[in-house]
């Protein structure tokens, strides 16, 4: 059995005629290598290993989740210490995530740091607004 049986062969596998196509014109020139041949010469090829992605620094997450919980009630304190996550290189997209889920409660995946950053300054502007509304209302009755 030869490459050009292969090919003559691979019609009725299901492939769409795109991609038949693209296969067939591949496996043109190799048609009159044995298939011992055209799998040594795949054995050769090298596939490139994919890069596996960092471990999120737990302990990194767990310091700024203390110290926002920590500065919670102080809207100075807890701008400050967004801040300092904002500025601080080793705090990557996915630690900022981590530390979003962790502070907010949910499972929610953000697509970058600062929008994960974002959902809790929200949620502390939120609670800041509802806290300052309870003080007036309360005033009332």
């Amino acid at each position: 059995m030869n490459v050009k049986s292969l090919r003559e062969g691979l019609g009725g596998i299901g492939l769409s005629s795109d991609e038949l196509a693209s296969l067939d014109a591949a496996l043109r020139p190799l048609d009159d290598m044995t298939m011992e041949q055209f799998c040594s010469q795949l054995a050769k090829i090298k596939v490139p290993k994919r890069k596996s992605v960092p471990t999120p620094d737990g302990s990194l997450v767990s310091k700024y989740l203390e110290e926002l919980k920590g500065s919670r009630g102080e809207f100075g304190a807890f701008t400050a210490v967004l801040d300092r996550v904002r500025a601080d290189r080793t705090v990557k997209a996915r630690e900022a995530i981590l530390l979003a889920q962790a502070f907010l409660g949910d499972q929610r995946e953000y697509k970058s740091k600062p929008l994960a950053l974002k959902a809790i300054a929200t949620r502390q502007f939120n609670d800041e607004r509802l806290a300052s509304r309870k003080g007036k209302v309360s005033g009332i009755f």
